[in-house]
């Protein structure tokens, strides 16, 4: 729990050791603030403490592209100040694109995390927009 600490005051959501052995034990499930607090404070990824079959650890998402991403960086670099941001601006389109799909995927599979669910986009819609990441 001391790992969380940091994360719970920055992110403004608590749990307690009592809940966090509840979700271990299967007792309960996590909400969606807890799961991106879970996945902060163990540096995992989202989707998979979701369910989803990916790696937990996102730098072996990251792992098998290396090349590409040096790639992106370059012509980046290459870019005008002005064409890097439309290039951000085009990538942020595309991730709320990613957003919404990820969001409608889950509400077909639970339906009462809808709300949670609907919640956490706004707060990254919200958390991006407001340059506070």
């Amino acid at each position: 729990m001391k790992l969380s600490e940091s994360w719970q005051e920055e992110l403004d959501i608590k749990m307690s050791k009592t809940q966090l052995f509840n979700y271990i034990n299967g007792k309960s499930k996590p909400d969606c603030d807890e799961v991106l607090l879970l996945s902060k404070t163990l540096e995992i990824s989202r989707l998979w403490l979701l369910g989803y079959d990916i790696p937990p650890y996102p730098s072996e998402l990251n792992g098998k592209t290396p090349s590409l991403v040096e790639e992106v960086n370059k012509a980046m670099e290459q870019l005008a100040e002005s064409e890097q941001e439309k290039v951000l601006i085009f990538s942020k389109a595309e991730l709320d694109d990613t957003i919404v799909d990820t969001v409608e995927v889950m509400l077909e599979i639970d339906e009462q995390a809808r709300d949670s669910v609907f919640s956490y986009a706004r707060y990254l819609r919200f958390k991006r927009e407001s340059g506070l990441e």
